[in-house]
């Protein structure tokens, strides 16, 4: 009987550790790796996990009345979700230009009032890389350009928006203005100006790599910071294969320095590379960006390309559109595009949207439309 028994307590014993075995086992082969930060590697997002809801996704407005911010990352069918697998509307303006001549930008102030004019989650700023990289004088603020730039980051950040940092120009040409002391720069130019130097031209890739490389780093461990490292290539006069090794080489700076942060690119090429002739990035998190400023755009006319993209695992922003010119069609197009295909959209830029740039934000009857449009985007849910 004893015999009996133990035999009996013997395979229990081992069905136990056989079942503890295989619940272990499973646990490994279906989780992250706990050292992978969320957007690293290829791993993807399921989108059946996710819920389709824009305000309370990405951004956590706190009880103290600051704010956190997710982690990006894209899915496997191209949407931008945050940690919790929650699909994420990107909606913002391009505000403030610290690219040429026209420097400037938003103050704390009057960032907060854009944010109580329309819903957004998202603004876009251009920079320039030489300045960056010399930290360059800018008489009007009189302060340093990386300070700067830094000051419009921190400032949105605390006004609960992500901060698109738009590598754009990069020529040495000083910032325009008179800081009232000492400095008063009127011999200075845009990317147009004269005598440019070939080292002066948005193709010379060491100035943009050197910027990405220091702007990666510094906010490396930033939620809030998307990359898009090259703002609207035009008039190259390089081959469009030395134009993706370039822009590749682009996206692998950030992607060292920065692996996770969102990386936006361009959409120039991306015909040759749906058709074959080109081929596809690789890099995990890209978000493909498109410009249009047709009155009479409608949602189909970016469908295919959107569909591609979104099969390839990319995800997809608008981050220029509208301008001075925006209808209730074109706005009615970009806003079923973000709420039936999760685009992402960028308003450009800030300054059309109302009559003064100065707190209050009045809005102007394009920017009553836009806010309404980004309202009831954020408003979608399923």
């Amino acid at each position: 009987m004893n015999r009996r028994l133990l035999a009996l307590a013997l395979i229990l014993f081992a069905l136990v550790v056989l079942l503890g075995s295989g619940i272990l086992i499973y646990s490994l082969l279906n989780s992250n790796s706990p050292n992978q930060p969320p957007g690293t590697g290829t791993a993807t997002v399921s989108t059946t996990q996710a819920v389709h809801s824009g305000n309370g996704c990405g951004v956590k407005h706190n009880n103290d009345g600051t704010y956190a911010f997710s982690w990006l990352h894209v899915s496997s069918d191209g949407k931008i979700v945050d940690q919790n697998n929650c699909i994420v509307h990107l909606l913002g303006l391009d505000s403030g230009w610290l690219a040429s001549d026209s420097t400037g930008g938003p103050d704390a102030q009057t960032i907060a009032s854009w944010k109580q004019a329309i819903p957004t989650n998202l603004v876009r700023i251009a920079y320039n890389s030489y300045w960056w990289n010399v930290d360059i004088y800018v008489p009007k603020y009189k302060m340093h350009f990386r300070q700067l730039l830094q000051n419009f980051v921190k400032w949105n950040e605390q006004n609960g928006n992500y901060v698109e940092l738009d590598t754009h120009t990069q020529f040495s040409w000083p910032p325009c203005g008179s800081d009232g002391l000492t400095v008063n720069v009127t011999y200075c130019s845009t990317e147009e100006g004269p005598a440019i130097s070939p080292q002066d031209h948005e193709t010379y890739l060491p100035r943009a790599v050197q910027g990405l490389t220091d702007l990666a780093k510094l906010y490396a461990n930033d939620p809030a910071v998307i990359f898009d490292v090259w703002n609207e290539p035009a008039g190259l006069k390089i081959s469009q294969q030395e134009y993706l090794q370039d822009m590749n080489a682009r996206i692998n700076t950030v992607r060292t320095y920065a692996p996770r942060s969102l990386v936006v690119v361009f959409s120039h090429g991306l015909k040759q590379i749906k058709s074959g002739q080109l081929p596809l990035y690789t890099q995990p998190n890209l978000v493909i960006d498109f410009h249009s400023y047709n009155p009479n755009f409608t949602a189909n006319d970016l469908l295919p390309l959107v569909t591609f993209c979104q099969q390839h695992g990319y995800g997809v922003i608008v981050n220029e559109y509208g301008g001075t010119k925006d209808t209730p069609g074109e706005q009615q197009a970009m806003t079923d595009l973000a709420k039936n295909y999760s685009v992402n959209l960028s308003y450009f830029n800030a300054s059309n949207l109302t009559g003064s740039n100065a707190a209050p934000i009045k809005l102007n009857s394009i920017g009553q439309m836009v806010s309404a449009s980004y309202a009831s985007i954020f408003g979608n849910t399923n």
